[in-house]
């Protein structure tokens, strides 16, 4: 029976986390009371069942003295050995110069001094190698993240493949002093992407960043979805403006309470003061505006976006900018830009500087990369192609369409009649219940709210912003409520509904709209059976078509329809108020499985969404908006389509003369469909402010603007541009360099990355195991995890206090982008993905896995032999800043150069100090010294009782470390020095360009800029000295012994 006295000090083999410990008190049946200087628990346990064993001291460790009342602090100088088990320990301790004999019962080994290795090797503190080489292995997977994406991990943890206008966008940003930026390339998708990079990134760096994103509500969608799928896996909470209009004003400041936000446009269009106080001012440490363009500087919206730009430090913009050098158009965004140097009405500083572009860039801070420069670096974009379906409606649709015509007027000045003609005229571009439920519920407004409610609605100035589709539904709601009744509207329902009746009775199960479409995709599908059948398939994939509808509404109905028609199977639907899971889900099904063939999807639920693998989008309805058929056609259109395959749209057009208006517009004047309108983006969405009017306003209001949008085109395209267009691209020199790195990206796979991320995941009490061919779970209970990750808001701490479901986090994912590209209901575990990030700061704290003594085979030539590991960690020297405070994106600029490095090397050290240390030269025993963990078997701990005694002394133990490690250091110091010297000098050859503007600029006469223009160069220089001036940290060491434990006993 194990047998340990009362006092003794005692140590748990199995959980040595938990430190010396001591045995408080004997029990019958050989149990004892014990407790662990990292845990206040005092446990029961029966010796002989548990690995407890007693921690003998030896001469040199260092000691805590219990004296009464006072804890002194000494160092052990001689032992007295019991002759039994059940005696104590009696120990001589050197206490401030004075020897004093110490029973076992009042010592206590010390806690190490500091985080220094070195300091919990000589307070005799270790764990097993599997620990060490988690963190060596984290470490060496960080730093080579950072030496493949040239000093932004992030870069190859974002869901995308990013192209050279996106890379040179991004690093622009990121490597700039401030984050402050128009990003305005000529696609909305590489825009949001751009975006979401940077802020990927950002988090990061900081994971209790503030994040606020105002963008067009029908904008919202997207964003959460790409910055949750996308980029990093962080949830943000999406607020348009019928939550705002569902809630007393007195809850609206609970919503800036979220760490991460997007809010609609239309909340600032609709409530811009009470936003403004409750929401914006909120303190936010990145602000985004997307869509700047679509503003005009007299809107609501506008002075909110100002106010926070003025209070914001870090301000990204996205949205294009005017075709032609019109300082008018430019003003307002430049400033919001830059604030007090621009000013949105006063278009003479902007003149001024279009007057003064002579080879120089417009402003340093607006980003583009026009489509025609990219193709002179290979980087293009699909052909397109169509077709219009002119479907041949029944006598009642017809009817319905002439009946449209004899609609009311509406009076002079009263936008919301003229919405609500609008309102009659797209609901009977739809199902004919769709239009009788509109009926029916305008009669009854007529007799109730007509003409008193919402009488301060203003439809258009929502409406041309972009509003979401619940905004959409709020504003018609409000506005078949509140419109006053137009002259004969009752007479004119009656007879409509009437008229739907008719239609519904004949159109049997569906309209012929939707029956046109349906027939068009099966004669569609049937092309690709006969050609089967006659056995010409080339091998290429099945045809796919996705159907495109203006609302939830018209995406179910039609999806119900082509069930019917089709297999069940063969069609599935995404809406915007499905949850998530359903859309991926549904999306997933349309991009792998075979069978599944059609996709029907509102303008929302698509959104984010990779559907390039779509053989045909089929437009059964034309939105009130040009850009919004751009941005549908851009969910097939992605750069990574196959280049050889067009993206084909078909277009189906009924029989209003509003709907032919406006396909009019859309295909012979903006040419929409055939090609891209990317680079009249600015004009498309000033003409769709117009066409919302127009198309309420009726059929001639609509061919009325079709003849000014020709003019308007026709005008811009006698402008010489050539001077603005090349101020605002970027160099050939940028653009070549970000060129070569966008190809390196390609090359980037984090399939070797899961091994060293699943062993530190282990090591914390996270569990993961294989859930397919490169797909890996990973599941925790708070309860177990031995501390709080950054970044989740649950920890252990919490689980008391938490729902049972909420204690279980679960994740499932790969480490392969390839594969998260291929399946986007897989999370991608890469760096930038907040689980990722959080393992990664927990690994490069100074926690677990510093100090590690094992036994490896190292070849009979070594046999016995011992070796110290240094590992330290290379990075840029804080200290070389002095007090100034060196902005992130300056530091990220030299990680491009000299990122933070894992690095290592071997000295060979007697234990018992009989020889100096020596650095090994031996590559091949280099190797296996420094080999990753090979398995308990082949990597041995040695225990405390073993390495005791191989050392003898431990103050001459620990003198023998710190010769070790300076040496190391030195070696290692003097092996980088090359290196060091040649990144400062391609760092300073990389800044050169901008030293020598601001030492011009810091000799002005303008005082004010002369001395902000000093201090920026001053930080540069630092910058270079932080280089030049490397930091070598010591992080790790490892004691191995070369052969078996065993051989230290001999």
């Amino acid at each position: 029976m194990t047998v340990i006295p009362a006092g003794a000090l005692i140590r748990n083999r199995e959980v040595p986390e938990l430190g010396s410990g001591r045995v408080i008190a004997e029990l019958e049946g050989g149990a004892a009371k014990v407790v662990f200087e990292n845990s206040d628990e005092v446990r029961e346990v029966r010796l002989q069942h548990a690995d407890i064993v007693r921690q003998p001291l030896m001469p040199g460790t260092l000691v805590k003295v219990q004296r009464g009342d006072k804890v002194l602090e000494g160092e052990i100088t001689d032992v007295d050995w019991p002759d039994s088990p059940r005696e104590l320990c009696v120990y001589m301790v050197d206490i401030d110069g004075d020897e004093d004999t110490i029973f076992e019962s009042q010592i206590t080994p010390r806690e190490p001094a500091s985080s220094d290795p070195r300091d919990h090797f000589g307070a005799l503190h270790w764990r097993g190698p599997f620990r060490f080489f988690s963190r060596w292995d984290m470490h060496r997977t960080i730093s080579r993240w950072y030496e493949d994406s040239e000093g932004l991990p992030t870069m190859i943890g974002a869901r995308i493949v990013p192209q050279l206008h996106e890379v040179h966008a991004v690093r622009n940003v990121l490597w700039d002093t401030k984050r402050r930026y128009l990003l305005a390339d000529e696609d909305a998708q590489a825009r949001l992407y751009e975006a979401g990079m940077v802020i990927q990134r950002m988090y990061a760096s900081d994971p209790h960043l503030r994040v606020l994103v105002i963008a067009p509500g029908r904008r919202t969608h997207r964003w959460q979805t790409d910055l949750e799928q996308r980029f990093g896996n962080r949830s943000f909470v999406r607020v348009d403006a019928s939550h705002l209009e569902a809630n007393p004003q007195e809850r609206w400041a609970a919503v800036s309470h979220n760490q991460r936000l997007i809010v609609s446009m239309g909340c600032l269009q609709q409530f811009p003061q009470a936003c403004s106080e409750l929401i914006l001012g909120a303190g936010w440490d990145m602000v985004v505006f997307d869509d700047v363009h679509r503003l005009r500087h007299n809107d609501p919206a506008y002075d909110c976006l100002s106010a926070v730009s003025l209070e914001s430090e870090h301000v990204l913009m996205l949205g294009a900018l005017p075709e032609t050098p019109d300082a008018a158009s430019l003003a307002p965004m430049l400033a919001l830009l830059r604030p007090g140097v621009y000013d949105a009405t006063d278009t003479a500083a902007v003149q001024a500087r279009l007057d003064g572009l002579d080879g120089d860039h417009l402003e340093r801070r607006v980003v583009r990369s026009s489509r025609e420069r990219l193709e002179q670096y290979d980087v293009t974009w699909n052909e397109r192609e169509h077709e219009v379906l002119r479907y041949e409606p029944d006598e009642s649709e017809r009817a319905i369409a002439e009946h449209l015509q004899a609609l009311p007027p509406e009076s002079l000045g009263n936008p919301l009649q003229l919405a609500l003609r609008g309102l009659y005229y797209a609901a009977a571009a739809g199902a004919p219940d769709r239009l009788f439920a509109m009926l029916d519920e305008r009669l009854e407004s007529i007799e109730t709210t007509a003409g008193n409610a919402h009488q301060e609605l203003l439809p258009f100035d929502l409406l041309g912003i972009d509003a979401g589709p619940r905004e959409e539904e709020m504003l018609w709601d409000m506005i078949v409520a509140g419109a006053s009744e137009m002259d004969g509207e009752g007479e004119w329902i009656a007879e409509a509904m009437s008229l739907v009746g008719q239609w519904h009775a004949e159109s049997e199960m569906a309209c012929a709209r939707f029956e046109a479409a349906a027939g068009w995709i099966e004669a569609f599908l049937a092309e690709e059976n006969e050609a089967e059948d006659d056995e010409e398939d080339d091998g290429e994939p099945p045809r796919k078509v996705l159907v495109a509808c203006t609302s939830e509404q018209s995406a179910q109905d039609l999806s119900f329809f082509l069930e019917s028609r089709f297999e069940m199977d063969a069609v599935e639907v995404v809406h915007a108020r499905q949850p998530a899971p359903e859309q991926n889900d549904a999306v997933e099904r349309f991009r792998r499985d075979a069978t599944c063939r059609v996709l029907v999807c509102d303008e929302t639920g698509a959104a984010g969404r990779d559907l390039s693998n779509a053989s045909v989008i089929v437009h059964v309805e034309q939105p009130w908006s040009a850009t919004r058929v751009e941005r549908r056609i851009s969910w097939v259109d992605q750069i990574h389509r196959n280049r050889e395959t067009p993206v084909r749209s078909v277009v189906l057009v009924g029989p209003t003369g509003v709907e032919q208006a406006l396909h009019e517009l859309y295909d012979e004047v903006l040419g929409v469909y055939a090609a891209t309108s990317y680079d009249r983006e600015y004009t498309v969405a000033d003409i769709d402010r117009d066409i919302w009017m127009a198309a309420c306003a009726g059929q001639e209001a609509v061919g009325g603007l079709v003849a000014r949008t020709k003019e308007k085109l026709d005008s811009l395209a006698e402008v010489d541009t050539t001077a603005y267009q090349a101020a605002l691209d970027a160099s050939d020199e940028r653009l070549e360099a970000d060129a070569e790195f966008a190809d390196l990206l390609d090359f980037v796979d984090g399939v070797a990355d899961s091994l060293p991320i699943r062993h530190w995941a282990r090591m914390l009490g996270i569990q993961d195991h294989s859930a397919g061919p490169g797909i890996y779970d990973f599941k925790w209970h708070w309860k177990n995890v031995r501390r709080g990750l950054t970044g989740f808001d649950t920890s252990p701490e919490d689980v008391d206090f938490l729902m049972p479901q909420e204690q279980v986090e679960m994740m499932s994912g790969t480490f392969s982008r390839k594969r998260a590209l291929r399946s986007e209901n897989l999370e991608f575990f890469a760096p930038g993905h907040r689980f990722i990030d959080a393992l990664i700061e927990d690994a490069l704290a100074p926690t677990d896995g510093r100090t590690t003594v094992f036994a490896r085979r190292l070849g009979p030539q070594n046999r016995g032999k011992a070796y110290l590991n240094v590992v330290a960690l290379a990075q840029l020297d804080p200290e070389a800043w002095g007090a100034h405070d060196m902005p992130p994106g300056l530091i990220n600029r030299a990680y491009r150069h000299l990122w933070p490095e894992s690095i290592s090397v071997p000295v060979e050290i007697d234990l018992k100090g009989r020889r100096d240390p020596r650095i090994v030269e031996d590559w091949d025993l280099i190797q296996k010294i420094e080999e990753s963990y090979q398995g308990p078997e082949a990597d041995q701990k040695i225990e405390y009782e073993i390495f005791i005694q191989a050392i003898e002394d431990i103050a001459r133990f620990r003198k023998l470390l710190n010769e070790a490690v300076e040496l190391a250091l030195e070696k290692l110091k003097e092996d980088r020095a090359g290196l060091v010297d040649g990144a400062a000098a391609e760092l300073g050859d990389d800044l050169a360009a901008e030293m020598e503007v601001l030492k011009a600029e810091a000799a002005s006469d303008d005082e004010q800029r002369a001395n902000e223009a000093a201090y920026e160069l001053e930080l540069l220089e630092k910058l270079i000295d932080s280089v030049r001036h490397e930091k070598l940290e010591l992080d790790a060491l490892a004691i191995v012994v070369a052969g078996t434990p065993q051989i230290l006993m001999r």
